[in-house]
Protein backbone atom coordinates (compact mmCIF):
# COMPACT_ATOMS: atom_id res chain seq x y z
CA UNK A 1 0.00 0.00 0.00
CA UNK A 2 1.49 3.29 -1.23
CA UNK A 3 1.45 6.08 1.74
CA UNK A 4 0.18 9.58 0.07
CA UNK A 5 1.91 12.53 2.20
CA UNK A 6 -0.56 15.55 1.11
CA UNK A 7 1.22 18.70 1.02
CA UNK A 8 4.06 20.84 0.16
CA UNK A 9 7.33 19.10 0.72
CA UNK A 10 9.43 21.64 3.21
CA UNK A 11 8.97 22.61 6.98
CA UNK A 12 7.15 19.78 9.29
CA UNK A 13 5.98 17.56 5.62
CA UNK A 14 9.75 17.03 5.33
CA UNK A 15 10.47 15.61 8.90
CA UNK A 16 7.55 12.94 7.83
CA UNK A 17 8.97 12.77 4.21
CA UNK A 18 12.58 11.73 5.87
CA UNK A 19 11.13 9.43 8.04
CA UNK A 20 9.85 7.48 5.14
CA UNK A 21 12.74 7.23 3.07
CA UNK A 22 14.90 5.54 5.94
CA UNK A 23 12.39 3.60 6.69
CA UNK A 24 11.96 2.30 2.69
CA UNK A 25 8.31 2.91 2.63
CA UNK A 26 7.03 3.53 -0.61
CA UNK A 27 4.82 6.99 -1.07
CA UNK A 28 3.96 9.28 -3.21
CA UNK A 29 3.31 13.46 -2.76
CA UNK A 30 0.72 14.85 -3.24
CA UNK A 31 0.55 18.77 -3.91
CA UNK A 32 -1.60 20.94 -1.84
CA UNK A 33 -1.63 25.15 -3.20
CA UNK A 34 -2.16 26.51 0.66
CA UNK A 35 -2.10 29.98 -1.58
CA UNK A 36 -4.47 28.98 -4.20
CA UNK A 37 -7.08 27.67 -1.46
CA UNK A 38 -6.81 24.02 -2.86
CA UNK A 39 -6.94 23.01 1.17
CA UNK A 40 -10.59 24.33 1.04
CA UNK A 41 -11.46 22.18 -1.77
CA UNK A 42 -14.42 19.62 -0.92
CA UNK A 43 -12.19 16.37 -1.90
CA UNK A 44 -9.71 17.78 0.73
CA UNK A 45 -11.78 18.78 3.55
CA UNK A 46 -13.01 14.86 3.74
CA UNK A 47 -9.56 14.24 4.66
CA UNK A 48 -8.68 16.93 6.60
CA UNK A 49 -11.73 18.93 7.99
CA UNK A 50 -9.74 21.73 9.03
CA UNK A 51 -8.30 22.76 5.85
CA UNK A 52 -4.61 21.92 7.49
CA UNK A 53 -1.69 20.46 6.09
CA UNK A 54 0.04 18.02 5.30
CA UNK A 55 -2.22 14.83 5.49
CA UNK A 56 -0.89 10.99 5.50
CA UNK A 57 -3.44 8.73 4.19
CA UNK A 58 -1.99 5.03 4.66
CA UNK A 59 -4.44 2.89 3.43
CA UNK A 60 -7.62 3.28 5.30
CA UNK A 61 -5.74 5.05 8.45
CA UNK A 62 -5.54 8.94 8.28
CA UNK A 63 -3.37 11.00 10.13
CA UNK A 64 -2.98 14.71 9.56
CA UNK A 65 -1.30 17.91 11.78
CA UNK A 66 -2.59 21.30 12.02
CA UNK A 67 0.20 23.02 9.89
CA UNK A 68 -1.13 26.34 7.32
CA UNK A 69 0.71 28.16 5.87
CA UNK A 70 -0.52 31.24 8.02
CA UNK A 71 1.21 28.94 10.94
CA UNK A 72 4.65 29.69 9.06
CA UNK A 73 4.21 33.33 8.81
CA UNK A 74 2.84 34.30 11.70
CA UNK A 75 5.84 32.31 13.61
CA UNK A 76 2.99 29.73 15.02
CA UNK A 77 4.93 26.42 16.23
CA UNK A 78 3.23 23.69 14.56
CA UNK A 79 5.47 21.00 14.09
CA UNK A 80 5.09 18.73 17.49
CA UNK A 81 2.28 16.65 15.40
CA UNK A 82 4.58 15.83 12.56
CA UNK A 83 7.19 14.00 15.16
CA UNK A 84 4.09 12.17 16.88
CA UNK A 85 3.46 10.69 12.80
CA UNK A 86 7.77 10.17 12.71
CA UNK A 87 6.97 8.17 15.73
CA UNK A 88 4.00 6.13 14.75
CA UNK A 89 6.00 5.04 11.43
CA UNK A 90 9.17 4.06 13.50
CA UNK A 91 7.03 2.18 15.53
CA UNK A 92 4.93 0.54 12.57
CA UNK A 93 7.58 -0.30 10.31
CA UNK A 94 10.44 -0.89 13.20
CA UNK A 95 11.31 -3.92 11.47
CA UNK A 96 11.92 -2.56 8.04
CA UNK A 97 14.51 0.44 6.33
CA UNK A 98 16.53 1.68 9.12
CA UNK A 99 15.59 -0.24 11.83
CA UNK A 100 16.95 2.00 15.01
CA UNK A 101 15.69 5.22 14.61
CA UNK A 102 13.18 4.78 18.30
CA UNK A 103 16.48 2.87 19.61
CA UNK A 104 17.30 -0.51 20.63
CA UNK A 105 16.75 -0.58 24.17
CA UNK A 106 14.61 1.27 26.74
CA UNK A 107 17.63 3.39 27.80
CA UNK A 108 18.58 4.15 24.09
CA UNK A 109 14.62 5.08 23.52
CA UNK A 110 15.03 7.39 26.52
CA UNK A 111 17.96 8.84 24.81
CA UNK A 112 16.17 9.18 21.26
CA UNK A 113 13.40 11.08 23.47
CA UNK A 114 15.79 13.05 25.10
CA UNK A 115 17.33 14.80 22.21
CA UNK A 116 13.75 15.00 20.50
CA UNK A 117 12.58 17.34 23.48
CA UNK A 118 15.91 19.05 23.12
CA UNK A 119 15.18 19.39 19.26
CA UNK A 120 12.05 20.73 19.74
CA UNK A 121 12.59 23.07 22.22
CA UNK A 122 15.82 24.53 22.02
CA UNK A 123 17.09 24.02 18.34
CA UNK A 124 13.57 24.44 16.61
CA UNK A 125 12.81 28.01 18.29
CA UNK A 126 16.09 30.14 17.00
CA UNK A 127 16.29 28.24 13.71
CA UNK A 128 12.60 28.41 13.06
CA UNK A 129 12.73 32.57 13.94
CA UNK A 130 16.13 32.97 11.46
CA UNK A 131 14.00 31.27 8.66
CA UNK A 132 11.26 33.20 8.79
CA UNK A 133 12.64 36.79 9.46
CA UNK A 134 15.25 35.69 6.34
CA UNK A 135 13.24 33.84 3.95
CA UNK A 136 9.86 34.43 4.13
CA UNK A 137 9.61 38.04 5.55
CA UNK A 138 12.31 38.45 2.73
CA UNK A 139 9.97 36.89 -0.01
CA UNK A 140 6.92 39.06 1.12
CA UNK A 141 8.89 42.35 1.25
CA UNK A 142 8.56 42.72 4.94
CA UNK A 143 11.39 43.78 6.75
CA UNK A 144 13.25 41.73 8.56
CA UNK A 145 14.00 41.97 12.30
CA UNK A 146 17.84 42.28 12.31
CA UNK A 147 18.09 42.21 16.66
CA UNK A 148 16.04 38.66 16.36
CA UNK A 149 17.58 36.92 13.43
CA UNK A 150 21.23 37.92 15.81
CA UNK A 151 19.54 36.95 19.42
CA UNK A 152 18.03 33.82 17.49
CA UNK A 153 21.85 33.24 15.91
CA UNK A 154 23.47 33.59 19.29
CA UNK A 155 21.27 31.50 20.75
CA UNK A 156 21.49 28.37 17.59
CA UNK A 157 24.93 28.86 18.21
CA UNK A 158 24.96 28.00 22.03
CA UNK A 159 22.80 24.76 20.68
CA UNK A 160 25.06 23.30 18.46
CA UNK A 161 27.95 23.89 20.72
CA UNK A 162 26.43 21.42 23.19
CA UNK A 163 25.71 19.20 20.28
CA UNK A 164 29.24 19.61 18.84
CA UNK A 165 30.16 18.41 22.48
CA UNK A 166 27.79 15.50 22.34
CA UNK A 167 28.94 14.44 18.69
CA UNK A 168 32.13 14.33 19.98
CA UNK A 169 31.90 11.84 22.14
CA UNK A 170 28.92 9.68 20.03
CA UNK A 171 28.35 9.19 16.29
CA UNK A 172 24.78 10.05 16.72
CA UNK A 173 22.81 12.28 19.59
CA UNK A 174 21.06 9.44 21.07
CA UNK A 175 24.16 7.04 20.29
CA UNK A 176 25.89 4.89 17.92
CA UNK A 177 22.98 4.88 15.47
CA UNK A 178 20.99 7.29 13.57
CA UNK A 179 17.40 7.84 15.27
CA UNK A 180 14.71 10.13 15.21
CA UNK A 181 16.59 12.14 17.11
CA UNK A 182 18.67 13.32 14.04
CA UNK A 183 16.43 12.98 11.51
CA UNK A 184 14.04 15.34 13.14
CA UNK A 185 16.85 18.13 12.83
CA UNK A 186 17.09 17.64 9.04
CA UNK A 187 14.79 19.12 7.59
CA UNK A 188 15.38 22.98 9.04
CA UNK A 189 18.96 22.16 8.71
CA UNK A 190 19.21 22.38 5.25
CA UNK A 191 17.65 25.77 5.61
CA UNK A 192 20.39 26.79 7.75
CA UNK A 193 23.12 25.42 5.15
CA UNK A 194 20.87 26.80 2.01
CA UNK A 195 18.79 29.41 1.11
CA UNK A 196 19.78 31.32 4.54
CA UNK A 197 23.55 31.14 3.97
CA UNK A 198 24.33 30.00 7.17
CA UNK A 199 26.25 26.91 6.26
CA UNK A 200 29.42 28.13 8.73
CA UNK A 201 27.51 27.34 11.55
CA UNK A 202 27.54 23.97 10.83
CA UNK A 203 31.03 23.74 8.85
CA UNK A 204 33.23 25.16 11.89
CA UNK A 205 32.12 22.06 14.35
CA UNK A 206 33.11 19.59 12.46
CA UNK A 207 31.48 17.24 14.50
CA UNK A 208 27.91 18.50 13.29
CA UNK A 209 27.60 17.80 10.10
CA UNK A 210 24.55 16.26 7.70
CA UNK A 211 26.39 14.67 4.99
CA UNK A 212 26.05 11.36 5.83
CA UNK A 213 22.20 11.38 5.23
CA UNK A 214 21.59 10.29 1.89
CA UNK A 215 17.57 10.74 3.18
CA UNK A 216 17.98 13.76 3.37
CA UNK A 217 18.93 14.51 -0.27
CA UNK A 218 16.13 12.09 -1.74
CA UNK A 219 14.04 14.87 0.68
CA UNK A 220 15.60 17.46 -1.20
CA UNK A 221 15.40 15.98 -4.50
CA UNK A 222 11.63 15.13 -4.35
CA UNK A 223 11.23 18.85 -3.34
CA UNK A 224 13.34 20.67 -5.48
CA UNK A 225 12.19 23.61 -6.10
CA UNK A 226 8.97 23.31 -4.18
CA UNK A 227 10.15 25.64 -1.24
CA UNK A 228 10.64 28.72 -3.34
CA UNK A 229 8.15 27.93 -5.52
CA UNK A 230 5.95 28.38 -2.42
CA UNK A 231 7.20 31.72 -1.14
CA UNK A 232 7.20 32.78 -4.71
CA UNK A 233 3.19 32.30 -4.90
CA UNK A 234 2.89 33.80 -1.43
CA UNK A 235 5.24 36.77 -2.39
CA UNK A 236 3.05 36.99 -5.52
CA UNK A 237 -0.38 37.16 -3.51
CA UNK A 238 1.26 39.43 -1.24
CA UNK A 239 2.36 41.59 -4.01
CA UNK A 240 -0.79 41.51 -5.44
CA UNK A 241 -2.72 42.61 -2.02
CA UNK A 242 -0.33 45.65 -1.89
CA UNK A 243 -1.05 47.17 -5.01
CA UNK A 244 -4.57 46.47 -4.69
CA UNK A 245 -4.35 48.25 -1.49
CA UNK A 246 -2.28 51.14 -2.67
CA UNK A 247 -4.85 51.37 -5.71
CA UNK A 248 -7.66 51.58 -3.16
CA UNK A 249 -5.64 53.90 -1.20
CA UNK A 250 -5.41 56.31 -4.52
CA UNK A 251 -9.20 56.00 -5.08
CA UNK A 252 -10.02 56.94 -2.08
CA UNK A 253 -8.03 60.10 -1.09
CA UNK A 254 -9.03 61.12 -4.88
CA UNK A 255 -12.65 60.74 -4.01
CA UNK A 256 -11.93 62.36 -0.76
CA UNK A 257 -10.75 65.60 -2.61
CA UNK A 258 -13.34 65.71 -5.13
CA UNK A 259 -16.02 65.54 -2.43
CA UNK A 260 -13.73 68.72 -0.71
CA UNK A 261 -13.76 70.51 -4.04
CA UNK A 262 -17.71 69.92 -4.97
CA UNK A 263 -18.76 71.33 -1.18
CA UNK A 264 -16.35 74.23 -1.05
CA UNK A 265 -18.11 75.17 -4.48
CA UNK A 266 -21.63 74.64 -3.11
CA UNK A 267 -20.60 76.75 -0.15
CA UNK A 268 -19.37 79.58 -2.44
CA UNK A 269 -22.28 79.27 -4.96
CA UNK A 270 -25.12 79.24 -1.92
CA UNK A 271 -22.50 82.62 -0.28
CA UNK A 272 -22.81 84.32 -3.51
CA UNK A 273 -26.88 83.51 -3.97
CA UNK A 274 -27.44 85.03 -0.30
CA UNK A 275 -25.24 88.12 -0.80
CA UNK A 276 -27.46 88.78 -3.97
CA UNK A 277 -30.29 88.24 -2.19
CA UNK A 278 -29.30 91.16 0.59
CA UNK A 279 -27.89 93.13 -1.82
CA UNK A 280 -31.46 93.03 -4.27
CA UNK A 281 -33.77 93.34 -0.68
CA UNK A 282 -31.76 96.61 0.23
CA UNK A 283 -31.81 97.88 -2.80
CA UNK A 284 -35.43 97.49 -3.46
CA UNK A 285 -36.06 99.33 0.37
CA UNK A 286 -33.78 102.21 -0.95
CA UNK A 287 -35.93 102.67 -3.93
CA UNK A 288 -39.29 102.34 -1.79
CA UNK A 289 -37.67 104.83 0.55
CA UNK A 290 -36.53 107.53 -2.30
CA UNK A 291 -40.12 107.42 -3.60
CA UNK A 292 -41.47 107.77 -0.49
CA UNK A 293 -39.55 110.96 0.50
CA UNK A 294 -39.97 112.04 -3.11
CA UNK A 295 -43.34 112.59 -2.48
CA UNK A 296 -43.32 113.71 0.62
CA UNK A 297 -40.90 116.77 -0.45
CA UNK A 298 -43.39 117.51 -3.78
CA UNK A 299 -46.11 117.64 -1.83
CA UNK A 300 -44.07 120.00 0.86
CA UNK A 301 -42.87 121.96 -2.53
CA UNK A 302 -46.65 122.23 -3.60
CA UNK A 303 -47.73 123.72 0.16
CA UNK A 304 -44.57 125.99 0.16
CA UNK A 305 -45.66 127.41 -3.49
CA UNK A 306 -49.29 127.53 -2.64
CA UNK A 307 -48.15 129.14 0.79
CA UNK A 308 -46.35 131.71 -1.32
CA UNK A 309 -49.14 132.39 -3.59
CA UNK A 310 -51.34 133.20 -1.44
CA UNK A 311 -48.74 135.71 0.52
CA UNK A 312 -48.62 137.24 -2.30
CA UNK A 313 -52.25 137.98 -2.61
CA UNK A 314 -52.31 139.24 0.28
CA UNK A 315 -49.35 141.72 -0.14
CA UNK A 316 -51.39 143.43 -2.45
CA UNK A 317 -53.13 144.02 0.61
CA UNK A 318 -50.41 144.72 3.21
CA UNK A 319 -46.64 145.26 1.00
CA UNK A 320 -44.62 145.16 4.14
CA UNK A 321 -45.26 141.68 5.03
CA UNK A 322 -44.07 140.19 1.91
CA UNK A 323 -40.46 140.40 2.40
CA UNK A 324 -40.37 138.68 5.09
CA UNK A 325 -42.97 135.94 4.19
CA UNK A 326 -40.81 135.44 0.82
CA UNK A 327 -37.37 134.67 3.45
CA UNK A 328 -39.35 132.27 5.22
CA UNK A 329 -40.15 130.17 1.83
CA UNK A 330 -37.02 130.51 1.11
CA UNK A 331 -36.03 128.79 4.43
CA UNK A 332 -38.33 125.88 4.36
CA UNK A 333 -37.55 125.05 0.93
CA UNK A 334 -33.69 125.00 1.54
CA UNK A 335 -34.33 123.12 4.73
CA UNK A 336 -36.24 120.38 2.54
CA UNK A 337 -34.02 119.76 0.30
CA UNK A 338 -31.30 119.65 2.67
CA UNK A 339 -33.48 116.49 4.25
CA UNK A 340 -33.88 115.21 1.28
CA UNK A 341 -29.94 115.14 1.04
CA UNK A 342 -29.42 113.10 3.99
CA UNK A 343 -32.12 110.94 3.97
CA UNK A 344 -30.25 109.48 0.85
CA UNK A 345 -26.91 109.20 2.37
CA UNK A 346 -28.49 107.15 5.03
CA UNK A 347 -30.18 105.41 2.71
CA UNK A 348 -26.74 104.72 1.10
Amino acid sequence: MVVKVYGPAYASPKRVIVCLIEKQIEFETVPVDLVKGENKNPEYLKLQPFGSLPVIQDGDFTLYVHLSFSHILKCIDSFAESRAIIKYYAEKYKSQGTTDLLGRTVEERGLVEQWLEVEAHNFHPPIYQMTTQILFFAKRGLPADENLIKESEEKLGKVLDVYEERLSKSKYLAGDFFSLADLSHLPFTQYLVGPMEKEYMIRDRKHSQTSDFPSLEQTLARSSGNFDIALESESNSANDKKCLKAFSDVALTIAAYLLIIIITLWARIITFMICCCFYFTHLLEFHSIKDQREDAYRLSLTFSIETMTYTKSSAVKNPGALAGDESQVKAFADKKLKDEDDMNRCVL
